[in-house]
């Protein structure tokens, strides 16, 4: 490993270290929590391989939208609901709780005698009386936290402390005098007004009570309200009289609840309460509140299992439930800061340890525990929770179907007063001895066994008889009104008997259904029709559910001993550095690719182990959102730093090596990582070759200030060659070899590379002005362009490589650039070349060459210009040399001798003529055994 590489390590280590610190404060912090909270939902959903069979014990009594529309809206009247009690207690229910409050007393009604007189029906006694006759029914108290008061709010309360009859105008004077900033009546707050004065007497009512206990309201409005005349029905007397009321009703529920124990601090308190009537909760065999807290998404994911009320602790719904069912009582439940322990009997598993944890109330700042996570089971649809297979809806009971029975029962029951005045009518007319032996035998209205069996010995009595069989003899147009109603209800009593029997018959089977789904069962009675949606709440499980399901969820924890239990913080921490670590681990010593599979089956291992063994098999929550942050925060965060300093490190690198390798190479390399080998492979390109005339005698003048003017000539041609993607293989002292085609692939590489070797030329004339004010000799580019197939490539050993091309055609391009040295001339370019120009460049012929090392000849052109920038001149030189190497190649020696003439007449002569007119005088004076055509290079 290079210090580089160990610098680079160590760095992006810290760096993972840092980013690991940074996610387990904000872990630690809470910060994360959201995130945990929807991962925590996510298991909830899909985790559920190793739950606990949901428990057959529980039966929810659904109040739903066909109940609603059977039954009638609600409110229900008492007396409907006492029946509903009765049936329940009939099918065997071993216990039952109300999830509803009947907060408000129902008013009496009353019913005519026969003999004139009114009845008082006191409706909320019949429901008392049928839920004390259960034997062990739990009524239910709601409590919520107490709301932020305002200053305003507050000092009116004082005030009513001290004297509950303050009016308006002399709070406003006791507000003023407190220096509280009012002006006029209407600055005060009527509701305020009204909600403090309601507090301040139900407290003084409490407090009046505990020390008389028997006080009555007359009682307690000559002591809370003096000053108002006895026969005055004011504001005041009505509130006294419902906060009575209040007061009453939580008087007769709290003895149902534990008294409260100095050692129990972690219990929340609440001091805002509603209970059920007095009559109600006199009759109670045990309470439980309703109330629980949401998250601040609105769901619902923990209970708090105790709330202190007035100095008494009161059980939540769900596990009174079960602790009434269980037969275990509350006072021997023991409530610890960590844990809550219910003595189940052995028969249910034993003692039960309930894991609970503390948080601070976002209302008053203080701490309170006993709070548990709901162990939610089931899938989307709450009504199938207790299904094993989560298809069916099971121990959901519609109560509908225990209002049929007592229908029907009401039904027997009009078809037994319909018999009854049928028998009056019967007998009245027929038998009157027998009337009045079935008057005094007071028949109920449920005894359908002894009238079916009245009604059969009714035509076998004698009178009836007679008179029957007396009055059949007339038709019925001759009977009166009373004979007709007689034959009426003499006919009506078997089809009246039959209907009865058959009812009854119903009964019976209606009520066998029920017991079958209710006896030995806990039943909870709530809410689920749409139209309360107040009492629906969403749960990580379901977008809206009934809020009675919730107690149910809290009840199967406790029967099936499924309760879920939080890892202590510091293990999620462990675990958080532990893979955080691993992360770091794999992003330094691997490269991205494999580091970031790693990484991520880090992550979907972590989730899978916390999900189905932490969460699942262990029922153990562990945080999720802390450790999977820590992996993606140092996974991004280090491969993010090292992507930025091997970018820098590569682009300086790039830079550096660009001095030494053409870029062109070194981009196509980094864009094509894959062909970090460039294997040879056989490609027609075009190679060119250049070499400085007259520079050698500029070094002798200049010695070591050479390099500086070599670099400004190389910069200069190395920037044309690259205008057109030329790659520059090899600066060869002052030459240079540079090709077209590849790496990158260009199908004009003959016309780039004469394009670059004319700009070369132009060039050359503002360096020569820079040499020339320097007092330096000019200089000149040689050039040699050629054409052809050839082998490109790495060149060299595995750790010493070039990418060059090789080929008989590179060996005879580079003879090209030195035979210009032979012909005067300064480009030469091969015929393949020439072919590829396609006439965008005028060439002039230069004929045959075979030069040094070749046996064979080849035709050589000499680029003059582009061909649309030419000269005439350029166009004459062209033509007239065409007829001398026309002439020569012929092997006519005289008339190329001519055609030089000609040639040199126009233009002076130059060294390419000057070789032509030598080669012809030799061969004229001796001619050659065999004549190729060629010009034969003596030398390179």
């Amino acid at each position: 490993m290079t210090t580089r590489e160990r610098k680079l390590l160590t760095r992006t280590a810290l760096l993972g270290l840092v980013v690991t610190g940074i996610v387990l404060v904000l872990d630690r912090a809470g910060a994360l929590q959201p995130l945990d909270t929807w991962l925590s939902d996510r298991r909830v959903r899909y985790c559920q391989r190793y739950a606990a069979k949901p428990t057959d014990k529980l039966v929810h009594l659904d109040i739903d939208d066909p109940a609603l529309d059977t039954i009638g809206r609600w409110p229900w009247p008492r007396a409907r609901l006492a029946r509903i009690v009765d049936e329940i207690r009939l099918a065997g229910a071993k216990t039952m709780a109300f999830d509803i409050i009947l907060t408000d007393p129902e008013n009496p009604s009353y019913v005519e005698q026969r003999d004139g007189k009114l009845t008082k029906i006191d409706h909320d006694k019949e429901l008392a009386d049928a839920v004390k006759q259960s034997g062990n029914t739990l009524m239910p108290i709601a409590f919520e936290p107490a709301k932020q008061r305002s200053p305003q709010y507050m000092k009116m309360y004082k005030v009513f402390r001290e004297d509950l009859e303050t009016d308006e105008a002399r709070m406003i004077k006791h507000l003023t005098e407190i220096e509280y900033e009012i002006d006029k009546i209407s600055d005060l707050d009527q509701s305020r007004f009204i909600r403090a004065r309601a507090r301040a007497m139900y407290e003084r009512i409490f407090e009046h009570l505990m020390q008389t206990p028997t006080a009555k309201l007359p009682e307690l409005r000559a002591k809370l309200l003096p000053r108002t005349p006895r026969n005055e029905a004011s504001a005041k007397t009505r509130l006294l009289e419902k906060q009575l009321a209040r007061v009453l009703a939580a008087r007769s529920i709290e003895r149902l609840a534990r008294p409260e124990d100095a050692k129990q601090t972690t219990v929340r308190r609440l001091s805002q309460g509603m209970a059920p009537i007095d009559k109600l909760g006199a009759a109670a065999s045990a309470t439980g509140f309703v109330y629980y807290e949401p998250d601040d998404d609105g769901a619902v994911r923990q209970v708090v299992l105790w709330i202190n009320h007035g100095g008494r602790l009161y059980p939540q719904l769900g596990m009174a439930l079960a602790c009434s069912y269980l037969g275990v009582d509350i006072n021997d439940i023991e409530i610890g800061r960590d844990e809550v322990i219910i003595p189940r009997p052995s028969e249910a598993g034993g003692p039960l340890s309930i894991p609970v944890y503390g948080r601070i109330s976002g209302d008053d700042g203080s701490w309170y525990g006993t709070i548990t996570d709901l162990p939610w089971f089931g899938t989307r649809k709450w009504s199938t929770m207790y299904d094993p297979e989560h298809q069916d809806s099971v121990n959901h009971v519609p109560i509908n179907q225990v209002w049929a029975p007592i229908e029907i029962q009401h039904r027997i029951r009009n078809n037994n007063r319909v018999a009854d005045l049928a028998l009056t009518a019967v007998l009245g007319t027929a038998d009157t001895d027998a009337l009045e032996t079935y008057k005094k035998r007071k028949l109920p209205l449920d005894d359908v066994a002894s009238r079916v069996e009245l009604i059969k010995s009714v035509p076998d009595l004698a009178n009836v008889k007679e008179f029957t069989s007396f009055i059949k003899e007339f038709s019925p147009a001759d009977l009166d009104e009373d004979s007709r109603g007689y034959l009426k209800a003499y006919e009506d009593l078997p089809r009246i008997a039959e209907a009865t029997v058959k009812l009854e018959a119903d009964l019976v089977k209606a009520r066998t259904a029920l017991t079958g789904l209710l006896d030995g069962k806990a039943v909870i009675m709530g809410w689920t029709a749409t139209g309360a949606i107040a009492d629906f709440v969403p749960t990580p499980l379901h977008a809206l559910c009934p809020g009675v399901v919730v107690h149910g969820v809290v009840f199967n924890a406790i029967m099936t001993g499924e309760v879920w239990s939080r890892a202590p913080g510091w293990l999620t921490s462990v675990i958080l550095i532990a893979l955080a670590l691993a992360t770091i681990a794999a992003v330094c010593l691997l490269s991205p690719e494999p580091a970031t599979g790693v990484c991520a089956v880090l992550a979907i291992a972590y989730l899978l182990i916390n999900g189905f063994i932490f969460f699942d098999k262990y029922d153990t929550i562990v945080g999720a959102a802390g450790p999977l942050t820590a992996i993606a925060f140092a996974w991004g965060g280090c491969t993010l730093f090292r992507f930025i300093v091997e970018r820098a490190e590569r682009a300086r690198i790039t830079a550096r090596f660009s001095s030494y390798v053409d870029p062109a190479l070194v981009n196509y390399v980094i864009e094509h990582p894959e062909k970090a080998k460039l294997d040879g492979e056989r490609k027609e390109l075009s190679v060119v070759f250049t070499d400085l005339q007259g520079f050698t005698t500029i070094s002798e003048l200049l010695g070591e200030r050479t390099v500086s003017i070599l670099n400004e000539y190389m910069g200069l041609m190395t920037e044309s060659i690259r205008e057109r993607d030329g790659y520059v293989n090899k600066f060869l002292g002052d030459g240079i070899m540079f090709f077209y085609g590849a790496p990158l692939d260009n199908p004009n590489h003959a016309i780039d590379a004469m394009a670059t070797s004319v700009k070369m030329q132009e060039l050359i004339v503002p360096f020569n002005a820079k040499l020339a004010e320097q007092d330096l000799p000019e200089v000149f580019v040689r050039i040699g362009v050629g054409t052809g197939n050839m082998i490109v490539g790495d060149c060299g050993s595995a750790d010493a490589s070039d990418y060059t091309v090789l080929g008989d055609i590179v060996n005879s391009t580079a003879r090209l650039e030195s035979a210009n040295k032979q012909t005067g001339t300064w480009i030469m370019c091969n015929e393949r070349c020439h072919e590829l120009l396609e006439g965008r460049f005028l060439c002039r012929t230069i004929g045959e060459l075979q030069v040094v090392g070749k046996s064979e000849g080849m035709k050589v052109y000499n680029p003059l210009d582009w061909t649309d920038k030419a000269t005439d001149e350029q166009r004459e030189i062209v033509r007239l040399f065409e007829d001398v190497v026309t002439a020569y190649t012929d092997g006519d020696f005289k008339r190329c001798i001519q055609a030089i003439n000609v040639y040199e007449k126009t233009f002076e002569p130059y060294k390419l003529s000057k070789t032509y007119r030598e080669l012809c005088e030799q061969y004229i004076a001796k001619p050659p055994e065999e004549f190729l055509g060629r010009i034969v290079l003596s030398s390179k």
